[in-house]
């Protein structure tokens, strides 16, 4: 009766023994995600201003986070890992969201300093009288003065995603940094130039209409 009590123990033994190493089994399999997730935090972090990069880069931490949640394990490790993967998807997120933010205002910027370009040369063409000539610049003078704010918007923005891309350890640290500077002093200089020349044309104008006012006496 005892032999088969110990044959039975044995047997159960064995059995949990099977089921034990086909546990590690199963744990060595999925150790690579684990070692890859690893080796994924440790990666170098995107520059901020590099949009498409760090359109990539979410993604993949988002595709790597359902992967390791996919080993479905409850432990110590398991937490601390996620736990830093969901702070640099934060992170990522955060560089994505300042960067698509300073990339539309500098646009809107842009933008608007053509519009208003294009506009004022039409008036250095234009055949009116000096009067409306004088009105209209007046108008369009507003008008850069009122986009100038946007700019002035722009330009912040733009410093501050430059002093954080400075921060980078990325191979494309200064690429970035140097196209982010050279597009930010191409439209100050633009705005600036156009408010110059609105001032003259207006100074100008001004000294023509008392001319016209002096001559009539």
């Amino acid at each position: 009766m005892r032999f088969f009590f110990y044959l039975f123990k044995i047997g159960d033994l064995k059995n949990r023994l099977v089921e034990l190493k086909e546990s590690v089994n199963k744990l060595v399999e999925k150790e690579p995600i684990i070692e890859h997730f690893e080796h994924y935090l440790r990666s170098t972090f995107p520059c901020a201003g590099d949009i498409s990069t760090l359109i990539s880069e979410l993604e993949r931490c988002d595709e790597l986070l359902n992967e390791l949640r996919s080993l479905k394990r409850k432990d110590l490790k398991m937490e601390q890992l996620e736990k830093l993967g969901n702070a640099k998807r934060e992170s990522l997120a955060d560089y994505l969201a300042r960067s698509q933010r300073n990339e539309e205002k500098t646009t809107e910027s842009e933008n608007l300093l053509s519009a208003l370009t294009d506009r004022f040369a039409a008036l250095k063409s234009a055949k009116l009288e000096v009067p409306e000539l004088y009105k209209q610049f007046i108008e369009l003078q507003k008008d850069i003065q009122e986009g100038l704010v946007i700019q002035k918007e722009s330009v912040a923005l733009n410093e501050e995603i430059m002093l954080i891309t400075l921060s980078s350890s990325s191979s494309s640290r200064d690429r970035i940094f140097q196209k982010l500077k050279n597009r930010m002093q191409l439209t100050v200089a633009g705005w600036s130039t156009l408010e110059d020349d609105i001032d003259e044309s207006i100074a100008l104008l001004q000294k023509e209409s008392k001319r016209l006012q002096q001559s009539m006496l």
